[in-house]
């Protein structure tokens, strides 16, 4: 991962980030796997949930 910027609303965390990747579809997939565990072991984000757009 070569950089990540966020924007926090009260209700809303939305992510973008630069992952060096094979292709699109892996760095995505990269980046969905952090999401996945960071929402899994910080007890701050305990019931956020993953959502694509």
């Amino acid at each position: 991962m070569e950089h990540v910027r966020t924007c926090v609303d009260l209700d809303c965390c939305r992510i973008a980030a630069a992952i060096i990747a094979a292709t699109p579809d892996a760095a995505t997939a990269n980046l969905r796997r952090v999401c996945e565990r960071a929402l899994q072991q910080a007890s701050a984000l305990r019931g956020w949930r993953l959502a694509t757009t």
